[in-house]
């Protein structure tokens, strides 16, 4: 169940950024538009992301 709910929200996450993408697209030329979409793009797609542990990054492991 668990592993099903992190597919939908990758599914949302990747339909945010197709949007956001075709909105860039189709505003040829306009830079300061483009990161504005991807600012925005990004910031719907932040509460979405499951967080990562330090440990595993870092390369310890909590303590028993």
């Amino acid at each position: 169940m668990k592993d099903k709910q992190r597919i939908i929200d990758l599914q949302k996450q990747v339909r945010i950024a197709r949007t956001a993408l075709e909105r860039i697209c189709s505003s040829a030329g306009s830079l300061g538009e483009a990161h504005s979409v991807a600012e925005l793009a990004l910031e719907d797609m932040l509460p979405r992301d499951k967080p990562v542990p330090l440990e595993g990054i870092l390369g310890w492991s909590k303590r028993p």
